[in-house]
């Protein structure tokens, strides 16, 4: 007993965490970061699923403005100097060069590249988050974490996943999205160590 008065001078005492049994373990705890860690999955799922869709709708957009250019300067181009060039050669030339101005301005209002940016930075936190979590979860089964200093990690986890879900609310994900990524965690069956 003098050696543990010895110790609480100098700092904590870490030795109830190591003697303390698995079924003494709040499973509260436990169950809050694992259920914390699977919300963050499906989160980090939904946000990197919806950057992809997307980056792909910026490229596809992007791709049909270079060709849809290059095609209506060929038109032109052929039309101002071949002098006997038929007159409906304007009439694919006006059609693409309209429907290319709607869709660079449907592409400029979207906002694609910064919703992608966006997404990718909270599916990132979430990912952060899950790996906190988890660390904290093996600390606590491998008992060097007492389950009283835990409580203020998870606090501050829980924290950083409300931040985490207001970056969120900056940018939809669809219905589909969130089925991928439902889809994505009962394929992985990845889950934090279990007791």
């Amino acid at each position: 007993m003098a050696s543990n008065q010895g110790r609480e001078g100098a700092g904590a005492d870490t030795s109830a965490a190591v003697d303390t049994p698995l079924a003494v373990l709040p499973q509260n705890q436990l169950g809050q970061l694992r259920e914390l860690c699977k919300n963050c999955r499906l989160g980090k799922h939904k946000h990197f699923r919806a950057a992809d869709r997307k980056q792909h709708l910026s490229e596809l957009l992007g791709y049909f403005l270079i060709i849809s250019s290059g095609i209506i300067s060929a038109l032109l181009y052929f039309r101002l100097l071949a002098k006997t060039a038929p007159d409906w050669l304007t009439i694919p030339a006006v059609f693409l060069a309209t429907l290319a101005t709607i869709l660079s301005g449907v592409q400029s209002f979207a906002q694609l590249a910064k919703r992608v940016e966006t997404h990718r930075d909270v599916g990132n936190r979430y990912l952060y988050i899950c790996r906190k979590a988890e660390l904290i979860i093996a600390e606590l089964l491998d008992r060097t974490l007492d389950p009283k200093e835990s409580a203020l990690a998870i606090r501050e986890l829980i924290d950083e996943y409300d931040v985490a879900n207001r970056a969120a609310e900056a940018v939809s994900t669809s219905q589909n999205d969130f089925l991928f990524a439902k889809a994505q965690l009962v394929n992985a069956e990845v889950s934090p160590p279990h007791s």
